[in-house]
Formats: structure tokens, sequence, C-alpha cells
């Protein structure tokens, strides 16, 4: 009786031992290695950008850590921060072909907002693809903001700027759906005396728009392929600005068009296709320019000084006015020599000052 009752409980033991053998091995870990840590802890992000030797995994962490005035450097990689800049920092990129901003805003917004003055970008591309006629690749809100070395495309606005006393230099601006550049003043904000230089402008609506916004200067630029105006002028309070040493090709509507402002200077541009075109316009100058054809509408003014191939047959006018001074060449060659005369009798002065302040020192020494 015993040794069956025995039997029995071994009957009745193996099942459970069967079940707590499989459940053992199927959680079973596999032996790590020696040198394997276990971490219950994320991975961590490379950086994106340092400032110093301080890395950041966010450009916005390190501009918010920065200092004013510092440099922040981003890494070369593609980066899709929506982006405010609030203190007077350097921001670099590595160069705008491997350093990317590429964010997609909401609806009419920016990719990046300048709210400080004193503010530096250079080394960028920058994109934005939002919806809106009105999305912008860069807004700058406050004075003295420098953009160089950057390209703009496929965002309607390349840089919508909103403030006065600004540089955009070395910056190429494609497939920009309204502007490549708009100068934006109101009653209330002005937006006067920026330098935009050396940029090229080709595939948008306009390479540049002025509105409200007077005393600037757009020098060494070229404008191409463009599906209205090279350069778009309009609103009745653009006053003396200059458009210099700029070449304008193939815009599909005008090279220049300029409606209502007021005492623009044009000098030493080639409109090689292109037109110019004033409306409302008066106190206007080009010189030394050539431009394959001028239409002046609505009671319009311009002079047109020493410019070669323009004559008569090149001009079309309605209700305006314009003077067209004959081209003196031989004026040009004497000043040219009296120039020249002037420079060799300033040396000369030059040097006789010097030997004079010679003999004097020689005089006191001898003392």
């Amino acid at each position: 009786m015993k040794r069956k009752h025995n039997i029995r409980k071994i009957f009745i033991l193996f099942p459970i031992f069967i079940v707590l053998l499989s459940l053992t091995e199927s959680t079973t870990a596999i032996p790590l290695a020696s040198n394997t840590t276990l971490s219950t802890q994320p991975p961590e992000l490379p950086p994106a950008a340092y400032c110093g030797t301080i890395p950041y995994t966010s450009i916005q962490e390190a501009i918010n850590n920065a200092p004013r005035n510092a440099t922040v450097t981003i890494l070369p990689g593609t980066y899709t921060e929506i982006i405010t800049i609030n203190k007077s920092i350097i921001l670099q990129g590595d160069t705008p072909e491997t350093t990317i901003l590429a964010p997609t805003s909401e609806k009419n917004s920016y990719a990046i907002k300048i709210t400080a003055e004193g503010v530096t970008l250079t080394g960028f591309t920058v994109v934005n693809n939002a919806e809106g006629l009105y999305a912008t690749g860069i807004k700058i809100t406050k004075a003295h903001t420098t953009i160089t070395h950057c390209t703009f495309r496929d965002t309607p606005i390349g840089i919508a700027v909103w403030s006065s006393y600004n540089t955009i230099s070395q910056c190429t601006f494609l497939n920009c759906g309204d502007e490549g550049i708009a100068l934006l003043g109101s009653n209330t904000s002005a937006c006067d005396d920026t330098h935009i230089t050396s940029c090229i402008f080709s595939q948008t609506c306009d390479g540049i728009e002025l509105q409200r916004s007077s005393n600037n200067f757009i020098e060494d630029c070229r404008f191409s392929d463009n599906t209205h105006a090279g350069i778009d002028i309009i609103e009745s309070a653009n006053t003396k600005n200059t458009i210099s040493r700029c070449e304008f090709s193939s815009n599909q509507g005008f090279g220049l068009y300029c409606a209502g402002a007021s005492q623009l200077l044009i000098t030493h541009c080639s409109f090689s296709t292109d037109s110019i075109t004033l409306v409302k316009s008066k106190g206007n100058t080009i010189t030394a320019s050539s431009v394959a054809a001028i239409q002046l509408l609505q009671n319009s003014s311009l002079i047109i000084d020493q410019c070669d191939n323009v004559d008569e047959s090149h001009i079309i006018t309605q209700a305006s006015h314009y003077e067209l001074l004959p081209v003196h060449h031989q004026l040009k060659e004497s000043h040219n020599k009296t120039s020249s005369q002037h420079t060799i009798l300033t040396t000369l002065l030059s040097r006789l000052h010097i030997i004079q302040l010679f003999y004097r020192e020689l005089a006191q020494l001898r003392m």
C-alpha cells in the first residue's frame, strides 16, 4: 500500500515538474557578454549644434543657452525645427549645400523668425514648404540683421524684411513663388536703408519687391527667368532707392517695374533683353546703363543720361515726360585725363610733404 501511495504521488507531481521546467526554459535569459551593459535610458541623440565646445541636440536649445554675441555652429545635416532668434548671435552653418533648414511651418508662417537686433546668419539653405502665398523662409523684425552666403528655395517668400538697416549679401534665391526678398514697410513701421549686394534671383515671381521702403541699395545682383519682374517697386512711399551694377535678363514680365515711387536712381545696369516700366513715378534717373525698352505711363518722368544704346525708338510714353541727354564721350575722356593728372599731382605733393617733414626732424636733431 505504501509503495502504491508513493507511485501515486510521483504521477501527480510529474506533470507539475514538466510545467515548471517548460516555464523555466522559456524565461531563461541569454547570457550577456562580459562587456555588455543593459540600460533603461533612451539612446543619446547626436548633437545638432555647438556653442563653443558645448553640444546641443537641437538648434533652438543651442540658441536659448547661448550668451549674447556668441557663435552657434550648426553641423551638416537637414533640420526641421522652426526657430526663433531672440538675441544677438551668429548662427553659422557649414555650407548651403550641407546645412539645410527645412521645416514646414503653419500656413503663411515662417521657418525662422529674428526678433533681436544684431543677428547674423551664414552658410545655410532655407526651405519652407508651408501652405499659403506668404509662407516665409526668414522673417526679420529687428534692425541690423546680416544674412550672407545662404540659399533660399522652394518657399513662397525667401526673406521678409520688416525693419531697417539690414544687409543681405551673396545669397541665392530660387523657385520662390512670390518674392525672393520682400521689403515691407508700413505707416507705423519703417523698412529703409537695407543693402542687398551680390545676390542671384532666378525662377521667382519677383526677385525683390519693395513696399513703402526707401533709401535702399541694390548692388551687383543678377535677375533672370523670373515670372513677373526682376525688381517690383510698388506703393507711393518708395523714395530714393538705388539700383547699381545689376544685370537683368529673360525676366518674363519686366526687368524693373516701378509704380508710384519717386527719385529712383538706376546706374551702370544692364537690361539686355528686359524693359523698364514706370507708372505714376516721378523724378527718376537712369545713367550709364543699357536697356531694351523703356515705358513711361501715367504722368511718370525720367532723365536718361549717358545710355549709349537708348534712343527715341526705345521709349514709349503715355502722358509722361523724359529727357534724353546726349552721350559725351569727349567729355568723359577729358574727365579721365584730368582725373589722372590730378592723381599724379596729389602724389607729388604728398611726397614733397614727407620730404619737408624729414628735413624738419633732421633740423631738430642737429639742435
